[in-house]
């Protein structure tokens, strides 16, 4: 499976993050027309290292980073945590390494969102 549908499939499937978000998970981008809150996430520039065991290409690590977004502070906080709550529940099958960044926040004064950020590598077959 594909780094985006693994990581995919694992936001969809947590269930306290769609309560807070419904449908509105995606990635790479998101639908224009889409209402907040919602969550994206976007494949990191740079990308893949290879996870070697006994010589051989096993898995590689595909950074990415993932965005809480919501009209307000504690919403897109509440989301950032349910989002490190989905990635933790699936260590260590699924990801390799998980930068929680909730203290990872941004303001965007003019449309008034407020963004919490969560990077993490997932792991994809080689």
């Amino acid at each position: 499976m594909a780094a985006e549908d693994t990581l995919y499939t694992v936001l969809t499937g947590y269930g306290p993050l769609t309560l807070l978000v419904g449908t509105d998970i995606y990635i790479g981008t998101w639908d224009q027309g889409a209402g907040f809150p919602l969550v994206v996430a976007v494949r990191l520039p740079g990308g893949r290292k290879d996870q070697v065991v006994t010589g051989a290409v096993v898995a590689r690590l595909v950074p990415f980073q993932i965005e809480a977004v919501a009209a307000t502070v504690a919403a897109a906080r509440a989301i950032a945590d349910e989002i490190e709550n989905a990635l933790a529940a699936s260590v260590p099958a699924t990801f390799a390494d998980i930068v929680f960044g909730s203290d990872l926040y941004r303001h965007e004064a003019d449309a008034e969102l407020h963004r919490y950020l969560v990077e993490v590598d997932v792991l994809e077959a080689a």
